[in-house]
Protein backbone atom coordinates (compact mmCIF):
# COMPACT_ATOMS: atom_id res chain seq x y z
CA UNK A 1 0.00 0.00 0.00
CA UNK A 2 3.42 2.04 0.54
CA UNK A 3 4.65 1.15 -2.85
CA UNK A 4 0.99 2.65 -4.47
CA UNK A 5 0.97 5.62 -2.75
CA UNK A 6 4.80 6.55 -2.94
CA UNK A 7 4.18 6.33 -6.55
CA UNK A 8 1.11 8.31 -7.15
CA UNK A 9 2.42 11.15 -4.60
CA UNK A 10 5.62 10.93 -7.19
CA UNK A 11 3.44 11.43 -10.24
CA UNK A 12 1.56 14.63 -8.46
CA UNK A 13 4.71 16.25 -7.80
CA UNK A 14 6.08 15.60 -11.68
CA UNK A 15 2.50 17.45 -12.45
CA UNK A 16 2.35 20.11 -10.16
CA UNK A 17 5.73 21.01 -11.57
CA UNK A 18 4.78 21.43 -14.93
CA UNK A 19 1.67 22.48 -14.47
CA UNK A 20 1.00 24.89 -11.70
CA UNK A 21 2.83 27.57 -12.52
CA UNK A 22 -0.25 28.18 -14.95
CA UNK A 23 -2.08 29.74 -12.01
CA UNK A 24 0.40 32.99 -11.54
CA UNK A 25 -2.31 34.52 -8.46
CA UNK A 26 -1.57 31.43 -6.20
CA UNK A 27 2.32 31.08 -6.21
CA UNK A 28 2.70 31.13 -2.41
CA UNK A 29 0.09 28.27 -2.34
CA UNK A 30 1.65 26.25 -4.93
CA UNK A 31 4.56 26.02 -3.10
CA UNK A 32 3.33 25.34 0.22
CA UNK A 33 1.63 22.49 -1.44
CA UNK A 34 4.57 20.98 -2.89
CA UNK A 35 6.78 21.62 0.32
CA UNK A 36 4.02 19.25 1.66
CA UNK A 37 4.18 16.92 -0.71
CA UNK A 38 7.71 16.49 -0.53
CA UNK A 39 7.39 15.52 3.47
CA UNK A 40 5.01 13.39 2.72
CA UNK A 41 6.73 11.84 -0.04
CA UNK A 42 9.83 11.22 2.00
CA UNK A 43 7.62 9.59 4.69
CA UNK A 44 6.61 7.17 2.28
CA UNK A 45 9.66 6.11 1.03
CA UNK A 46 10.37 5.39 4.79
CA UNK A 47 7.16 3.11 5.09
CA UNK A 48 7.91 1.46 1.72
CA UNK A 49 10.52 -0.31 2.93
CA UNK A 50 8.37 -1.72 5.74
CA UNK A 51 6.71 -4.88 5.51
CA UNK A 52 2.90 -4.25 5.88
CA UNK A 53 2.78 -6.86 9.19
CA UNK A 54 4.71 -4.55 10.59
CA UNK A 55 2.62 -1.24 10.26
CA UNK A 56 -0.24 -0.80 12.61
CA UNK A 57 -3.54 0.34 11.71
CA UNK A 58 -3.13 3.97 12.35
CA UNK A 59 -0.18 3.90 9.85
CA UNK A 60 -2.06 1.83 7.07
CA UNK A 61 -4.95 4.37 7.57
CA UNK A 62 -2.84 7.47 7.32
CA UNK A 63 -1.00 6.18 4.00
CA UNK A 64 -5.03 5.46 2.79
CA UNK A 65 -6.05 9.12 3.89
CA UNK A 66 -2.66 10.14 2.08
CA UNK A 67 -3.26 8.29 -0.84
CA UNK A 68 -7.35 9.76 -1.47
CA UNK A 69 -6.26 13.10 -0.85
CA UNK A 70 -3.23 12.33 -3.89
CA UNK A 71 -6.01 11.23 -5.94
CA UNK A 72 -7.89 14.54 -5.20
CA UNK A 73 -4.55 16.84 -6.04
CA UNK A 74 -4.50 14.94 -9.31
CA UNK A 75 -7.74 15.08 -10.89
CA UNK A 76 -7.70 19.36 -9.57
CA UNK A 77 -4.74 19.24 -11.86
CA UNK A 78 -5.89 17.61 -15.03
CA UNK A 79 -8.85 20.10 -14.84
CA UNK A 80 -6.36 23.20 -16.05
CA UNK A 81 -5.86 21.13 -18.72
CA UNK A 82 -9.50 21.41 -19.55
CA UNK A 83 -10.17 25.19 -18.73
CA UNK A 84 -12.14 27.33 -20.72
CA UNK A 85 -11.95 30.70 -18.94
CA UNK A 86 -8.67 32.79 -18.28
CA UNK A 87 -8.84 35.93 -16.38
CA UNK A 88 -5.74 37.57 -14.94
CA UNK A 89 -7.14 40.63 -14.76
CA UNK A 90 -6.39 41.89 -11.40
CA UNK A 91 -4.88 39.22 -10.55
CA UNK A 92 -1.84 41.85 -8.80
CA UNK A 93 1.05 39.45 -9.87
CA UNK A 94 4.12 39.77 -12.66
CA UNK A 95 2.95 37.44 -15.50
CA UNK A 96 6.21 36.15 -17.00
CA UNK A 97 7.31 34.76 -20.07
CA UNK A 98 6.79 30.99 -18.59
CA UNK A 99 3.18 32.05 -17.89
CA UNK A 100 2.14 32.55 -20.96
CA UNK A 101 4.30 29.77 -22.81
CA UNK A 102 2.40 27.45 -20.13
CA UNK A 103 -0.76 29.14 -20.64
CA UNK A 104 -0.43 28.00 -24.58
CA UNK A 105 -0.70 24.58 -23.07
CA UNK A 106 -3.84 24.56 -22.44
CA UNK A 107 -5.59 23.79 -25.30
CA UNK A 108 -9.11 24.30 -24.62
CA UNK A 109 -9.09 27.59 -23.68
CA UNK A 110 -11.63 29.77 -25.15
CA UNK A 111 -11.29 33.34 -23.26
CA UNK A 112 -8.13 34.48 -22.10
CA UNK A 113 -7.85 37.98 -20.66
CA UNK A 114 -4.67 39.44 -19.80
CA UNK A 115 -5.94 42.89 -19.53
CA UNK A 116 -4.45 45.36 -16.69
CA UNK A 117 -1.40 42.92 -16.73
CA UNK A 118 2.33 43.72 -17.19
CA UNK A 119 2.53 42.00 -20.43
CA UNK A 120 4.30 43.32 -23.38
CA UNK A 121 4.87 40.51 -25.81
CA UNK A 122 2.18 37.72 -26.20
CA UNK A 123 3.61 33.53 -26.67
CA UNK A 124 5.12 33.00 -29.77
CA UNK A 125 2.98 29.61 -29.42
CA UNK A 126 -0.14 31.49 -29.07
CA UNK A 127 -1.53 30.05 -32.25
CA UNK A 128 -1.99 26.79 -30.67
CA UNK A 129 -4.49 27.38 -28.53
CA UNK A 130 -7.14 26.27 -32.18
CA UNK A 131 -10.02 26.92 -29.67
CA UNK A 132 -9.63 30.40 -28.58
CA UNK A 133 -12.42 32.82 -29.79
CA UNK A 134 -11.66 36.01 -26.80
CA UNK A 135 -8.11 37.71 -26.39
CA UNK A 136 -7.94 40.87 -24.33
CA UNK A 137 -4.82 42.73 -23.92
CA UNK A 138 -6.61 45.85 -23.17
CA UNK A 139 -4.37 48.10 -20.73
CA UNK A 140 -1.23 45.72 -21.96
CA UNK A 141 2.01 47.42 -23.25
CA UNK A 142 1.58 44.78 -26.44
CA UNK A 143 2.06 46.67 -29.74
CA UNK A 144 2.69 43.95 -32.30
CA UNK A 145 1.96 40.76 -32.97
CA UNK A 146 4.54 38.45 -33.29
CA UNK A 147 3.28 35.32 -34.02
CA UNK A 148 0.25 33.92 -35.76
CA UNK A 149 -3.24 34.31 -33.72
CA UNK A 150 -5.59 31.49 -33.85
CA UNK A 151 -7.98 31.19 -36.83
CA UNK A 152 -10.43 30.39 -34.32
CA UNK A 153 -10.61 34.22 -32.96
CA UNK A 154 -13.46 35.92 -32.69
CA UNK A 155 -13.24 39.07 -30.13
CA UNK A 156 -9.90 40.99 -30.07
CA UNK A 157 -9.77 44.26 -27.50
CA UNK A 158 -6.98 46.17 -27.47
CA UNK A 159 -5.72 49.53 -26.25
CA UNK A 160 -4.25 51.39 -23.48
CA UNK A 161 -5.36 54.79 -22.07
CA UNK A 162 -2.64 56.80 -20.24
CA UNK A 163 -3.19 59.54 -17.85
CA UNK A 164 -0.79 62.35 -16.21
CA UNK A 165 -1.72 62.71 -12.68
CA UNK A 166 -0.01 66.27 -11.07
CA UNK A 167 -1.51 68.70 -14.18
CA UNK A 168 -4.64 71.09 -13.79
CA UNK A 169 -7.93 69.55 -15.46
CA UNK A 170 -7.49 71.51 -19.11
CA UNK A 171 -3.81 70.04 -19.40
CA UNK A 172 -4.86 66.74 -18.10
CA UNK A 173 -7.01 66.31 -20.61
CA UNK A 174 -5.04 67.34 -23.07
CA UNK A 175 -2.19 64.82 -22.57
CA UNK A 176 -4.26 62.14 -22.17
CA UNK A 177 -2.84 59.51 -24.32
CA UNK A 178 -4.59 56.41 -26.18
CA UNK A 179 -1.99 53.46 -27.76
CA UNK A 180 -2.77 49.96 -28.99
CA UNK A 181 -1.81 47.41 -31.19
CA UNK A 182 -0.47 47.31 -34.48
CA UNK A 183 -2.98 45.72 -37.23
CA UNK A 184 -2.53 41.43 -36.72
CA UNK A 185 -1.06 40.10 -40.28
CA UNK A 186 -4.17 37.61 -40.47
CA UNK A 187 -6.49 40.37 -41.27
CA UNK A 188 -5.29 41.23 -44.55
CA UNK A 189 -4.06 37.62 -45.06
CA UNK A 190 -7.70 36.54 -44.77
CA UNK A 191 -6.96 33.90 -42.03
CA UNK A 192 -8.70 35.25 -38.97
CA UNK A 193 -12.48 35.30 -40.84
CA UNK A 194 -14.13 34.80 -38.12
CA UNK A 195 -13.96 37.84 -36.17
CA UNK A 196 -16.58 39.68 -34.89
CA UNK A 197 -14.76 42.53 -33.01
CA UNK A 198 -11.16 44.25 -33.89
CA UNK A 199 -11.03 46.79 -31.41
CA UNK A 200 -8.35 48.77 -31.39
CA UNK A 201 -5.70 48.33 -33.75
CA UNK A 202 -3.11 50.84 -35.11
CA UNK A 203 -2.75 51.39 -38.72
CA UNK A 204 0.40 52.90 -40.63
CA UNK A 205 -0.50 52.07 -44.24
CA UNK A 206 -4.12 52.11 -44.44
CA UNK A 207 -3.92 50.80 -48.27
CA UNK A 208 -1.97 48.07 -47.64
CA UNK A 209 -3.35 46.95 -43.60
CA UNK A 210 -6.68 47.83 -44.14
CA UNK A 211 -6.59 45.87 -48.16
CA UNK A 212 -9.89 43.30 -48.35
CA UNK A 213 -10.81 44.14 -44.72
CA UNK A 214 -14.56 44.32 -45.44
CA UNK A 215 -14.52 41.38 -47.76
CA UNK A 216 -12.58 38.96 -45.51
CA UNK A 217 -13.85 39.81 -41.83
CA UNK A 218 -17.96 39.25 -43.11
CA UNK A 219 -18.46 38.65 -39.75
CA UNK A 220 -17.47 41.91 -38.09
CA UNK A 221 -19.85 43.62 -36.01
CA UNK A 222 -17.01 45.96 -33.55
CA UNK A 223 -14.79 47.53 -35.59
CA UNK A 224 -12.27 50.29 -33.43
CA UNK A 225 -9.12 51.88 -35.80
CA UNK A 226 -6.20 54.13 -34.77
CA UNK A 227 -5.43 55.75 -38.16
CA UNK A 228 -1.41 56.91 -37.27
CA UNK A 229 0.85 57.82 -40.15
CA UNK A 230 -0.04 60.83 -41.54
CA UNK A 231 -0.66 60.90 -45.65
CA UNK A 232 -0.25 57.11 -45.62
CA UNK A 233 -3.24 56.32 -43.02
CA UNK A 234 -6.20 57.61 -44.16
CA UNK A 235 -9.88 57.80 -44.16
CA UNK A 236 -10.81 56.97 -47.62
CA UNK A 237 -9.40 53.40 -47.34
CA UNK A 238 -11.20 53.31 -44.32
CA UNK A 239 -14.67 54.72 -45.70
CA UNK A 240 -14.07 51.31 -48.41
CA UNK A 241 -13.46 49.20 -45.92
CA UNK A 242 -16.50 50.46 -44.11
CA UNK A 243 -18.54 50.36 -47.33
CA UNK A 244 -18.32 46.55 -47.62
CA UNK A 245 -19.66 46.16 -44.15
CA UNK A 246 -22.91 48.31 -43.85
CA UNK A 247 -24.68 44.94 -43.85
CA UNK A 248 -22.50 43.82 -40.23
CA UNK A 249 -21.12 46.64 -38.88
CA UNK A 250 -22.64 47.44 -35.19
CA UNK A 251 -20.51 49.63 -33.60
CA UNK A 252 -17.65 51.73 -35.50
CA UNK A 253 -14.56 54.39 -33.73
CA UNK A 254 -11.96 56.35 -35.74
CA UNK A 255 -9.23 57.92 -34.15
CA UNK A 256 -6.26 59.92 -35.55
CA UNK A 257 -3.07 60.58 -34.95
CA UNK A 258 -2.11 63.16 -35.11
CA UNK A 259 -5.50 65.34 -35.18
CA UNK A 260 -6.38 65.84 -39.27
CA UNK A 261 -9.75 66.97 -40.46
CA UNK A 262 -12.47 65.21 -42.95
CA UNK A 263 -11.64 66.94 -46.25
CA UNK A 264 -13.72 65.70 -48.55
CA UNK A 265 -13.95 62.11 -47.71
CA UNK A 266 -17.87 61.95 -47.39
CA UNK A 267 -18.10 61.13 -50.52
CA UNK A 268 -16.15 57.66 -50.56
CA UNK A 269 -18.73 56.33 -47.79
CA UNK A 270 -21.19 55.32 -50.76
CA UNK A 271 -22.71 52.88 -48.65
CA UNK A 272 -23.25 54.07 -45.43
CA UNK A 273 -23.65 51.26 -42.13
CA UNK A 274 -26.78 51.41 -41.70
CA UNK A 275 -27.20 48.71 -38.79
CA UNK A 276 -24.58 50.93 -36.68
CA UNK A 277 -25.50 51.46 -33.00
CA UNK A 278 -22.45 53.27 -31.76
CA UNK A 279 -19.74 55.81 -33.01
CA UNK A 280 -17.01 56.93 -31.75
CA UNK A 281 -15.09 59.87 -33.52
CA UNK A 282 -11.61 61.21 -32.23
CA UNK A 283 -9.13 63.49 -33.54
CA UNK A 284 -11.24 63.92 -36.91
CA UNK A 285 -11.87 67.88 -36.71
CA UNK A 286 -13.69 70.08 -38.89
CA UNK A 287 -17.54 69.07 -39.49
CA UNK A 288 -19.43 65.72 -39.67
CA UNK A 289 -20.27 64.28 -42.74
CA UNK A 290 -23.53 64.25 -43.84
CA UNK A 291 -24.90 61.17 -44.49
CA UNK A 292 -25.02 60.38 -40.73
CA UNK A 293 -28.18 61.66 -40.22
CA UNK A 294 -28.94 58.37 -42.67
CA UNK A 295 -28.01 56.46 -39.36
CA UNK A 296 -31.60 55.80 -37.79
CA UNK A 297 -30.05 52.58 -35.44
CA UNK A 298 -27.34 55.34 -33.80
CA UNK A 299 -27.78 54.98 -30.27
CA UNK A 300 -24.99 56.13 -29.10
CA UNK A 301 -22.38 58.68 -29.95
CA UNK A 302 -18.90 59.87 -28.43
CA UNK A 303 -16.83 62.94 -29.76
CA UNK A 304 -13.11 63.83 -28.99
CA UNK A 305 -10.82 66.23 -30.91
CA UNK A 306 -13.70 67.31 -32.95
CA UNK A 307 -13.91 70.86 -32.94
CA UNK A 308 -17.61 70.83 -33.85
CA UNK A 309 -19.73 73.92 -34.31
CA UNK A 310 -23.75 74.67 -33.93
CA UNK A 311 -24.59 73.61 -37.91
CA UNK A 312 -22.51 70.10 -37.23
CA UNK A 313 -24.44 69.90 -34.11
CA UNK A 314 -27.83 70.21 -35.62
CA UNK A 315 -27.09 67.22 -37.65
CA UNK A 316 -26.57 65.34 -34.77
CA UNK A 317 -29.97 66.29 -33.49
CA UNK A 318 -31.90 64.93 -36.38
CA UNK A 319 -30.75 61.37 -35.13
CA UNK A 320 -34.52 60.24 -34.11
CA UNK A 321 -32.79 56.84 -32.81
CA UNK A 322 -29.95 58.87 -30.89
CA UNK A 323 -30.10 57.72 -26.48
CA UNK A 324 -26.76 58.72 -25.39
CA UNK A 325 -24.17 61.87 -26.69
CA UNK A 326 -21.05 62.11 -25.09
CA UNK A 327 -19.51 65.21 -25.59
CA UNK A 328 -15.61 64.65 -24.51
CA UNK A 329 -11.93 67.38 -24.70
CA UNK A 330 -12.36 69.52 -27.63
CA UNK A 331 -15.42 67.94 -28.98
CA UNK A 332 -17.36 71.35 -29.74
CA UNK A 333 -16.14 74.99 -30.66
CA UNK A 334 -17.54 77.76 -28.70
CA UNK A 335 -19.12 78.01 -24.98
CA UNK A 336 -22.54 77.70 -25.47
CA UNK A 337 -24.01 74.12 -26.50
CA UNK A 338 -27.50 74.76 -27.36
CA UNK A 339 -30.10 72.40 -27.97
CA UNK A 340 -32.57 73.69 -30.42
CA UNK A 341 -37.04 73.22 -30.37
CA UNK A 342 -37.36 69.60 -31.78
CA UNK A 343 -34.13 68.13 -31.68
CA UNK A 344 -32.68 65.30 -29.87
CA UNK A 345 -36.01 63.43 -29.70
CA UNK A 346 -34.63 60.13 -28.29
CA UNK A 347 -31.78 61.58 -26.36
CA UNK A 348 -31.91 59.84 -22.37
CA UNK A 349 -28.26 60.68 -21.24
CA UNK A 350 -26.30 63.88 -22.03
CA UNK A 351 -21.88 64.19 -20.88
CA UNK A 352 -20.26 66.51 -21.06
CA UNK A 353 -16.68 66.59 -20.45
CA UNK A 354 -15.72 69.63 -23.14
CA UNK A 355 -14.21 72.88 -20.93
CA UNK A 356 -14.60 74.82 -23.56
CA UNK A 357 -18.07 74.79 -22.65
CA UNK A 358 -19.61 77.25 -20.41
CA UNK A 359 -22.95 77.73 -20.95
CA UNK A 360 -25.57 74.76 -21.91
CA UNK A 361 -29.43 75.76 -22.86
CA UNK A 362 -32.68 73.84 -23.70
CA UNK A 363 -35.54 75.08 -25.86
CA UNK A 364 -38.91 74.49 -25.28
CA UNK A 365 -39.41 70.86 -27.36
CA UNK A 366 -35.60 69.89 -26.79
CA UNK A 367 -34.54 66.50 -25.72
CA UNK A 368 -37.86 65.61 -24.58
CA UNK A 369 -36.87 62.00 -22.75
CA UNK A 370 -33.64 63.89 -21.83
CA UNK A 371 -33.39 61.92 -17.77
CA UNK A 372 -29.79 62.54 -16.99
CA UNK A 373 -27.44 65.16 -17.78
CA UNK A 374 -23.80 64.64 -16.30
CA UNK A 375 -21.19 67.82 -16.92
CA UNK A 376 -17.71 68.26 -15.94
CA UNK A 377 -16.13 71.89 -16.05
CA UNK A 378 -13.72 74.37 -15.18
CA UNK A 379 -15.68 77.45 -15.34
CA UNK A 380 -19.42 77.21 -15.67
CA UNK A 381 -21.35 80.09 -16.11
CA UNK A 382 -25.27 78.75 -16.66
CA UNK A 383 -27.39 76.23 -17.22
CA UNK A 384 -30.77 77.32 -18.58
CA UNK A 385 -34.31 75.66 -19.94
CA UNK A 386 -33.94 72.73 -17.62
CA UNK A 387 -37.69 73.47 -17.19
CA UNK A 388 -37.88 72.69 -20.55
CA UNK A 389 -36.85 69.01 -20.05
CA UNK A 390 -40.25 67.14 -18.98
CA UNK A 391 -38.84 63.50 -18.26
CA UNK A 392 -35.51 64.79 -16.57
CA UNK A 393 -34.29 63.07 -13.35
CA UNK A 394 -30.84 63.78 -12.26
CA UNK A 395 -28.25 66.51 -12.81
CA UNK A 396 -24.73 65.95 -11.94
CA UNK A 397 -22.22 68.70 -12.31
CA UNK A 398 -18.48 67.69 -11.48
CA UNK A 399 -16.61 70.95 -11.21
CA UNK A 400 -13.65 72.71 -8.77
CA UNK A 401 -14.32 74.15 -5.20
CA UNK A 402 -15.38 77.39 -5.14
CA UNK A 403 -18.38 79.29 -4.01
CA UNK A 404 -20.74 77.87 -6.59
CA UNK A 405 -23.01 81.06 -7.43
CA UNK A 406 -23.29 80.07 -10.65
CA UNK A 407 -25.33 77.08 -9.94
CA UNK A 408 -28.22 79.21 -7.93
CA UNK A 409 -30.09 80.17 -11.55
CA UNK A 410 -30.02 76.12 -12.08
CA UNK A 411 -31.81 75.07 -8.62
CA UNK A 412 -34.00 77.40 -8.81
CA UNK A 413 -35.18 75.56 -12.03
CA UNK A 414 -34.62 72.74 -10.19
CA UNK A 415 -36.50 73.58 -7.63
CA UNK A 416 -39.76 74.33 -9.82
CA UNK A 417 -39.36 71.15 -11.61
CA UNK A 418 -42.38 69.33 -11.11
CA UNK A 419 -40.03 65.76 -11.28
CA UNK A 420 -38.41 67.11 -8.13
CA UNK A 421 -34.88 66.19 -10.29
CA UNK A 422 -31.74 65.20 -8.02
CA UNK A 423 -28.93 67.97 -8.53
CA UNK A 424 -25.77 66.09 -7.59
CA UNK A 425 -21.79 68.60 -6.98
CA UNK A 426 -19.10 66.84 -7.15
CA UNK A 427 -15.77 69.01 -6.50
CA UNK A 428 -12.82 67.88 -7.83
CA UNK A 429 -9.40 69.09 -6.89
CA UNK A 430 -7.15 70.89 -9.41
CA UNK A 431 -3.88 68.07 -9.15
CA UNK A 432 -6.39 64.85 -9.33
CA UNK A 433 -9.04 65.82 -11.96
CA UNK A 434 -11.43 63.20 -13.71
CA UNK A 435 -9.85 61.58 -16.49
CA UNK A 436 -12.60 60.78 -20.28
CA UNK A 437 -14.28 58.00 -18.71
CA UNK A 438 -12.66 57.23 -15.43
CA UNK A 439 -14.12 57.61 -12.28
CA UNK A 440 -14.03 60.31 -10.13
CA UNK A 441 -12.55 60.64 -6.78
CA UNK A 442 -13.90 64.32 -5.94
CA UNK A 443 -16.13 64.59 -3.15
CA UNK A 444 -19.67 64.93 -3.42
CA UNK A 445 -22.78 66.72 -2.05
CA UNK A 446 -26.70 65.72 -3.19
CA UNK A 447 -29.14 69.31 -3.09
CA UNK A 448 -32.92 68.16 -2.95
CA UNK A 449 -34.95 71.00 -2.47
Amino acid sequence: MADLALSTVHALLGVIGKEAELLAGVRGNVQFIRDEMESINGLLRHLAGTKERDSDHQVRAWIKQVMELAYDFNNCVERLRLLRVLDLDGCGVAVTKRHLDNTCKIRKLRYLSLRGTNVAQLPKLLHRLELLETLDIRQTRVRVFDAALPRSLKHLLAGRIDCPREHDAATFKAKQTFSTVSMPAGVPAGSLDKLEILSHVQVSDSREELAKLGENLKRLRKLGVVLCGGEKANLSDLFTQINHLHGTLRSLSIRMKPIACWGSNEVVLSTPPLLLESLRISGVRGWLPHRIKELKNLAKLTLRDTLLDAESLAVVGVLKGLRCLRLLYHSFHGGELAFGDDTFLSLAGLVVEDGMVKTITFAAGAAPKLAKIAWSFQRMESMEGVKNLGSLRSVELKRPAGNGGECRQLQQEINEHPNKPRLVVVFQPLNNPMADGQADHGTGAALRP
